[in-house]
């Protein structure tokens, strides 16, 4: 079960494992970088972030939310060192090191912001083409 966690004790979790000046880099650099990012290219979707904790581990959910749905992205921060394990759906997607963490967040947000925007207007298409039905007899 995940549970949300302050970005303190995450820090503290980091820290016990010799990975503060990871978890500073990304709270501090990457992640306001990123979201400015995003924001400047116009993604049609809500993008939330929490630190959570999930049998003992601590990771960063990215959530991309649209009327179409939600996709989110987990990032396992305490592993091995200089390694994030990146999930998708509860299923790994990619291991990257902390230099390419950066560009993949970057491009995986981006790839759900497009299917999610596929996703809704394929949505409003269909409730277009269905057939009008009227009470009038």
């Amino acid at each position: 079960m995940e549970n949300i966690i302050s970005k303190h004790e995450a820090r503290h979790i980091m820290a016990a494992k010799g990975r503060e000046r990871e978890y500073d880099a990304l709270v501090h650099r990457m992640l306001p970088g990123l979201v400015e990012e995003w924001v400047s290219q116009g993604l049609e979707v809500s993008i939330e972030h929490c630190f959570i904790r999930i049998n003992g581990a601590c990771s960063l959910k990215i959530s991309c939310i649209s009327p179409a749905g939600e996709e989110s992205h987990t990032v396992l921060l305490n592993g091995d060192a200089a390694l994030f394990p990146i999930f998708c759906c509860g299923q790994l997607k990619t291991v990257v090191t902390s230099k390419r963490l950066n560009l993949t967040l970057s491009q995986l947000v981006k790839d759900s912001a497009i299917r999610l925007h596929h996703r809704l207007k394929a949505s409003n298409d269909a409730g277009l083409a269905a057939p009008q039905t009227s009470a009038a007899a």
